[in-house]
């Protein structure tokens, strides 16, 4: 049977064998014709009736079907990795995939805070630095821990270094002056007397920062003495570990040095360089900011309006170039200001006056003007409430810009002329003349008594500008 299965397979023309090795049908030689050449072939061999497949072909037939198939896996095998090696394809495990792109998120991941840098990140310095750079910083700082009573530091250290309130609370203090305290003290001048009650420096609560003029270099005496009213902790940050940690940030290296500017600035403006240092601390802290774009105005004082924004604001330009516009108190117009520059002083010293300030626009051929003038202007704003609340800590500042004040103040004959209780009594014009020598004037800052209860005098007050409260019996 085996022998007629292969007389027959070998009488057929092109066998499985010949069709592979000799035959020329047109196609290369050396090339398959079909992927699945030798199946189909096997295939299309007619099987008989009742034999086996070893039956059906010899022996020789089975070792070319063999060889063929094996022939054609290598060459399938080779195309495959010539198409690898000119596309590039990697094939990964489902389990090699998802492993790598684990990998790719958990480096893609930003880094994680630790609660120091969260706490640096909610303070007005640190809240633009990047992540990685607060998180060097926590790293940097140094944990120190203060009894109930300890001083931290005292008025007139040299020091660089910040510090941050973990848990606790601090209290703030400047030394006065003696010498203008005892002058004060002999003095009977109701004004002088008023500015023996000083007001209280707030205190520094746990998540602020204290301290980083020192830190930024722009001022290293200290200028209060801070004491720990309670137990408390706090992290030390020193001016060298803060500059580490942004060593591969410049850009925010360079935002740090625009705002030591603007210190700068603001402590060489002509309205607060006299003031005791810790004062003008305080005045900054409670200001805000303001940026002028080219084009853009501000109105300051009366001008805005009893509704306006800046109606009770002084503005110092902080950085660029301002154009003051127009200035009722000091009859000045189109002036330019640059950082230290002060716009409208009348408004905190509780006086009439207005004065509107714009971004100047700058007309030169140098890129590097126009770039900076396309920047702006950036206006400190100081409220006149916050200001008087500030200087209130303060008698000898207080006096000086009480004084100040008065100077700025026009006569008030004519504004008590104008009163109804006045215009009732029908009075001639030259006793207007001899009130004139008897009419003084005073500045109340705001929170300050004019009238107390059960005082006895017998003058008869009136409101030049401003507004009070009158209180009776509790009642407003």
């Amino acid at each position: 049977a085996i022998a007629r299965a292969s007389g027959s397979l070998q009488g057929r023309s092109g066998t499985l064998g010949d069709g592979e090795e000799g035959e020329d049908d047109g196609s290369p030689k050396g090339e398959l014709k079909s992927e699945n050449s030798g199946v189909d072939e096997l295939q299309a061999l007619p099987a008989k009736e009742g034999l086996k497949f070893s039956e059906q072909f010899g022996l020789g037939q089975l070792m070319k079907i063999k060889l063929n198939a094996a022939d054609w896996a290598k060459r399938v095998t080779k195309r495959i990795r010539e198409k690898e090696s000119l596309v590039g394809v990697v094939v990964r495990k489902p389990s090699d995939r998802a492993q790598a792109e684990r990998l790719d998120e958990s480096r893609n991941k930003a880094p994680q805070l630790n609660e120091v840098a969260k706490l640096f990140q909610k303070t007005v310095l640190f809240s633009r630095f990047p992540e990685q750079a607060l998180i060097e910083m926590s790293l940097r700082v140094e944990e120190r821990a203060y009894r109930a009573g300890e001083i931290v530091f005292k008025e007139g250290e040299k020091q660089q270094w910040l510090g941050m309130v973990i848990t606790g609370s601090l209290s703030c203090a400047v030394e006065p002056d003696k010498a203008f305290m005892a002058k004060l003290a002999d003095s009977s001048d109701a004004d002088d007397t008023a500015l023996v009650k000083t007001g209280k420096l707030p205190d520094i609560e746990a998540g602020m920062i204290f301290g980083e003029l020192a830190a930024l270099s722009v001022r290293e005496v200290r200028s209060s003495t801070v004491t720990a009213q309670v137990d408390s902790k706090v992290m030390i940050l020193g001016h060298s570990p803060m500059i580490l940690s942004l060593g591969g940030f410049q850009e925010d290296l360079d935002g740090l040095e625009a705002v030591c500017k603007q210190w700068r600035a603001f402590l060489s403006s002509q309205f607060v360089s006299n003031c005791h240092p810790e004062l003008q601390y305080q005045i900054r802290a409670r200001a805000t900011t303001r940026k002028l774009l080219p084009g853009q105005e501000l109105q300051l004082g009366s001008a805005a309006g009893s509704e306006g924004e800046g109606l009770k604001q002084t503005a110092i330009v902080l950085a660029g170039q301002a154009a003051l516009i127009r200035d009722s108190s000091s009859n000045k117009s189109q002036v330019a200001l640059g950082p230290g520059g002060v716009v409208c002083d009348a408004s905190v010293l509780g006086v009439k006056g207005s004065a509107t300030v714009g971004c100047q626009i700058l007309e030169t051929d140098d890129e590097d003007d126009k770039q900076q003038a396309n920047a702006g202007i950036d206006l400190l704003l100081i409220n006149r409430l916050a200001f008087w609340k500030s200087v209130g800590c303060f008698p000898k500042e207080r006096q000086a810009f009480t004084r100040l004040a008065l100077e700025r103040l026009p006569p008030a004959t004519s504004d008590v002329s104008s009163s109804q209780i006045l215009t009732h009594l029908g009075v001639s014009g030259s006793f207007w003349r001899s009130l004139q020598g008897f009419v003084r004037q005073r500045v109340c800052p705001p929170g300050t008594d004019i009238v107390a209860f059960k005082d006895p005098s017998d003058t008869l007050s009136f409101i030049q500008q401003g507004k009070a409260d009158v209180i009776f019996n509790g009642i407003k």
